[in-house]
């Protein structure tokens, strides 16, 4: 097609970008936060995913692995999620306590992240990896295609 990969990477992050604008974050109810190492040194992402049942996908991407890093979470709906459950924390901790909850889904969401970064090979800062990542899990909505290719 004549471009290059700088080009189709520019097209890539523009088309996570706007479905992170355009995605709906209503009605999310269980939530897992992990950390995955994406370069050696002790370079890590903490991802947050969203664990319904029937919707499961990438919620967030921070650098590093710390409460403060999670507190850069200033997204709106990020932020009711954590007051509710704040408000509900002893509901929740019977709950765990009662039921028990695998953290095999996180674990799976981590492995498909792990398998995005060695596809994404050769490309090493968090930016690029963050945008692989989203694209890859975050089932984003897409813009309305504004041309076809036929073959």
């Amino acid at each position: 097609f004549g471009t290059s990969w700088d080009s189709v990477y520019r097209a890539i992050q523009w088309v996570v970008r706007w479905g992170i604008i355009h995605r709906d974050l209503s009605g999310i109810e269980s939530i897992g936060v992990d950390e995955i190492q994406y370069r050696r040194g002790h370079n890590y992402l903490t991802l947050v995913y969203q664990l319904d049942q029937g919707a499961k996908r990438l919620l967030y991407v921070c650098k590093e692995r710390t409460e403060e890093s999670l507190n850069g979470s200033r997204i709106e709906p990020i932020q009711k999620i954590a007051k509710m459950l704040r408000k509900h924390e002893r509901l929740l901790l019977n709950w765990f306590e009662s039921q028990g909850l695998s953290s095999g889904v996180v674990e799976g969401f981590n492995n498909k992240a792990k398998l995005t970064m060695r596809k994404a090979y050769g490309f090493k800062d968090s930016e690029t990896i963050t945008t692989a990542l989203y694209h890859q899990l975050g089932n984003l909505p897409e813009p309305k295609r504004t041309h076809r290719f036929y073959g």
